[in-house]
């Protein structure tokens, strides 16, 4: 498992958010691509639907790639691990938020003797990482173009963000370098879609050189209660303040029956991103 840079700060208040988010909308404003206009105007409304959200949020600054998204179980805070003033960076990790609302991935939610405080997520999969990579490049192209891939390859076009680009992403901090998106059978990212609704038999298919036992016949990830997710989350949340004023869920309640054959596998991963 890879883990993000040292942090140099952590940062509580809304004037950092405030900026990018500001700087994301006089962007969007002045862009003719349309494509990429529309992701923009999409990360500007996962903006506004993390900052009304009742789960917490900080951001971290660390010195150098890769950043993450990372979970503070202690104090109950999403933590965005990203690079001082890198606005590409920041669109990366809080798509990661906004997938993790949206029940794409959960988080430990338990203490432990060996393991962190501080922990990365399981459901980090192919399409979320993508999709992070597509939000940023939408903004910043060079940030996705001059990432280092084994392959050289260094997309142009939001469709040359694909999963054979993403396999060959290099950490070049290691030496030698490693690929961050390589999955290995046991833990970090997955090639297979995983979210909530994922059953004993999507985290064997994913996770074939873990202890299968773990997972029970019933198993979904989403009731597993050793993991934080946010739609039950909020479901508790609505249960416990009813009335107008309550949160809206992202995702409509679910039970064994309505899990989607396309929801397979999952990962305990940080969400790793370069940013320019």
């Amino acid at each position: 498992m890879t883990s993000p840079a040292k942090p140099d700060t952590v940062v509580h208040g809304n004037r950092e958010w405030r900026k990018f988010y500001k700087r994301i909308g006089r962007h969007e404003r002045r862009l003719k691509d349309s494509l990429r206009k529309n992701i923009l105007k999409n990360v500007l409304e996962n903006l506004d639907s993390l900052q009304n959200s009742i789960q917490k949020y900080a951001i971290r600054h660390v010195s150098e790639p890769p950043g993450g998204t990372t979970y503070d179980i202690v104090h109950d805070v999403i933590i965005f691990n990203i690079q001082r003033n890198n606005t590409a960076n920041f669109i990366h990790e809080t798509t990661h938020g906004g997938q993790y609302e949206k029940g794409e991935i959960v988080y430990r939610n338990y203490l432990a003797r060996g393991l962190p405080d501080t922990c990365g997520g399981v459901g980090d999969d192919f399409d979320d990482e993508i999709a992070a990579y597509r939000a940023q490049f939408a903004l910043d192209p060079n940030s996705v173009f001059d990432l280092p891939n084994k392959l050289n390859k260094h997309p142009r076009r939001l469709k040359e963000i694909d999963k054979p680009w993403l396999v060959n992403v290099e950490d070049t901090n290691h030496h030698p370098p490693v690929l961050i998106y390589l999955p290995n059978g046991k833990d970090g990212v997955t090639e297979r879609h995983i979210n909530i609704f994922s059953t004993r038999r999507d985290m064997i298919d994913a996770y074939f050189r873990a202890d299968s036992t773990q997972w029970r016949d019933d198993y979904i990830l989403g009731n597993d209660p050793r993991y934080l997710n946010y739609p039950a989350k909020l479901r508790r949340y609505r249960i416990a303040h009813p009335g107008p004023q309550a949160a809206k869920s992202t995702v409509p309640p679910f039970t064994a029956s309505t899990v989607h054959p396309r929801f397979l596998n999952c990962a305990s991963t940080l969400f790793l991103s370069y940013g320019p």
